[in-house]
């Protein structure tokens, strides 16, 4: 096992590859083309590339730390997306370049193990490893990276990343693997490579998701659904907070024990093997064998599935002001039980909510980024950039955003020289 603080200088090398396109307004920027990136690949290595994929980031809109314990969550894909172009070697060797650092980084397939200095190769090095170990032999290869998801707030940048490596080297080879045993391997990649115990809602959602939809998955089951998202002229608006996160990831580590610990006091009067399968009453009466600690986050998780179920019937008959308080709900949840929030996230969405036109307003992401999701008005806009000045203010923060232009969300494509 490799130290965990340096595992995190992945995710930090990546923000840096891609940080700067978190931007105020989406029309101002330029997002990542497939086209592009072939073009860059050729300028690279002499050739075209053999395939180029493009995954979209996501947001977790419902479900918040509710996957560890079977539950049930909603994602969204994003118009950004992370795009990998691969070529093939006549030798061992793996070259990978990042067009949007100019940065280079090789080594070979018999040496992936994790290494600092690698950085951002990590998660590409750790897509191969684990196809390998799936029984999918992989020879030399030339990779370029580029892309436009916002990193390090919780969009799903890695996930994306490892899913767009992992479906171009299932084109190139002809792996015959399924779609789930291809995500598992994007995900075990990012929990191997990083020591971040992650969840698959990420990665089906930027597999599966489709423009104008919301991604329902069952995490139990691995099932997933489509489920269309329409709110007349209301938008859903993600914002960068800036805030530097003091909730770790060893915090978030043990906010799980805590739910398997709730899981063993109750089996042996209920049954169940987590907390999918307890109610709610269930846990409000466990106060006597389990720390209020652990009661109260485990009332986040028990929730927040029950919002979930509640919201299917809201989006699917496009009552924004339904959805919105159940946003609402569920920030509240994981600031007083789940204990995850910050002040500033805190002031960003009770004083957003104050605005006529803002229906709901929440924490999305996790402790290795985190940004706000708000249910909003497109003729609310304006107020919402005032707040945005006198959040910056009041804390010193820029609160940086853009639409989620959902009809325009990318889907998972793949295209051939």
């Amino acid at each position: 096992m490799y130290n965990l603080a340096a595992r995190r200088e992945t995710k930090e090398a990546y923000g840096r590859m891609n940080s700067r396109h978190v931007v105020q307004d989406l029309s101002i920027q330029e997002l990542a083309s497939a086209e592009q990136s072939a073009e860059l690949h050729e300028q690279e290595y002499g050739a075209p590339p053999h395939v180029t994929v493009s995954a979209p980031g996501s947001v977790l809109l419902m479900g918040a730390y509710t996957e560890h314990s079977d539950g049930l969550v909603f994602g969204l894909p994003l118009e950004q997306r992370m795009i990998v172009s691969i070529s093939r070697r006549t030798d061992n060797s793996l070259r990978f370049f990042a067009a949007d650092l100019n940065e280079r980084k090789r080594t070979s397939v018999s040496a992936l193990k994790y290494k600092r200095e690698d950085r951002w190769a990590n998660y590409l090095k750790g897509v191969v490893m684990q196809l390998q170990r799936l029984g999918c032999p992989v020879r030399g290869l030339n990779v370029t990276v580029s892309g436009s998801v916002p990193s390090g707030i919780g969009l799903g940048s890695s996930a994306a990343l490892e899913v767009a490596c992992a479906v171009a080297l299932k084109n190139v080879y002809d792996f015959k693997v399924s779609d789930m045993q291809l995500l598992q391997c994007a995900r075990r990649a990012e929990q191997e490579y990083t020591g971040v115990e992650t969840g698959l809602s990420a990665y089906l959602t930027t597999y599966f998701g489709e423009p104008g939809h919301a991604v329902y998955i069952d995490s139990r089951s691995l099932e997933h659904s489509l489920v269309p998202v329409s709110f007349e002229d209301a938008v859903f608006v993600v914002t960068n907070p800036h805030v530097q996160n003091c909730f770790s990831e060893e915090d978030e580590a043990s906010r799980r024990d805590d739910c398997r610990l709730c899981v063993e006091k109750l089996h042996g009067t209920h049954g169940g093997y987590a907390l999918r399968d307890y109610g709610i009453e269930d846990v409000e009466e466990g106060l006597g064998i389990m720390s209020e600690d652990v009661r109260r986050r485990c009332l986040h998780v028990v929730n927040e599935m029950q919002r979930v179920r509640e919201a299917i019937p809201a989006i699917r008959t496009h009552d924004k002001v339904d959805l919105g308080k159940m946003m609402v709900r569920s920030h509240t949840s994981l600031r007083d039980l789940y204990e995850v929030s910050y002040p500033e996230l805190d002031w960003l969405v009770k004083r957003s909510c104050e605005i006529a036109g803002i229906h709901g307003a929440k924490l999305a992401g996790s402790a290795t980024g985190c940004c706000v999701v708000t249910l909003i008005d497109q003729g609310a806009l304006e107020a919402y950039r005032e707040k945005l000045d006198e959040y910056e203010r009041i804390f010193g923060f820029p609160g940086d955003y853009f639409v989620l232009n959902l009809l325009a969300a990318s889907r998972l494509d793949t295209s051939t020289s």
